[in-house]
């Protein structure tokens, strides 16, 4: 594996353009942190509320935490050039925006319960925060991947709440560490340990809030 990948400081921007390389970004996209927290939050909102106009202000709460904050501040980092991509790939600029991340999903996450948001809702909104101090500790030395916490800790709720088909979800984590590998975004270990360690701490969280 590159040492660049390893370190933390390889990009994506000079990767050739091949079939595979285009399913690995593909893959990605679809799965992208920026995707799958707001669509998993919008289900739980929408699902555990009665009134359905209460869901979609727990939702807006939700996103705002989750995209807006992180995203803006993401978005005025790539413009003044301090990073190459709203992903963030250089290692050791992704503690600014964790923890900008981590605080907002703090605020959120009182908000929520303040409000009477559902307890799946809220609950989940801690465990963002959570996982997101220690993934910030863990980038202080090693790159693991956040696609990978992301899709890994997003998954554990439905199958904690839901079970039965939503286990093939499961199918979903070697694609995307094929994808992060693909794209010398990750190494294999960076990908295994965030979809992993994300899991993992879910499970552990929703057994213990829930």
């Amino acid at each position: 594996m590159n040492e660049s990948v390893e370190t933390g400081e390889a990009t994506t921007q000079n990767i050739t353009s091949d079939e595979n390389v285009t399913l690995a970004k593909l893959i990605s996209s679809l799965f992208h942190p920026f995707l799958v927290g707001p669509l998993a939050f919008l289900h739980f909102s929408l699902a555990y509320t009665d009134e359905l106009w209460f869901g979609w202000v727990v939702w807006g709460i939700t996103f705002i935490a989750t995209n807006l904050v992180i995203g803006t501040f993401v978005f005025l980092m790539k413009r003044r050039g301090l990073t190459t991509s709203v992903d963030v790939p250089e290692r050791m600029l992704r503690r600014k925006p964790f923890i900008i991340g981590t605080i907002g999903y703090v605020i959120a996450t009182i908000i929520l319960y303040a409000i009477g948001a559902p307890r799946i809702v809220w609950a989940l909104m801690a465990i963002y925060a959570v996982n997101t101090a220690i993934a910030t500790f863990i980038s202080h030395w090693w790159k693991i991947s956040i696609h990978g916490m992301s899709i890994g800790g997003t998954l554990v709720p439905f199958l904690y709440l839901y079970g039965g088909l939503w286990w093939f979800g499961l199918l979903v984590f070697p694609a995307m560490i094929y994808s992060r590998v693909k794209l010398k975004a990750h190494s294999v270990g960076q990908a295994v340990a965030g979809i992993t360690l994300a899991f993992i701490l879910t499970w552990i969280e929703l057994a213990l809030w829930l």
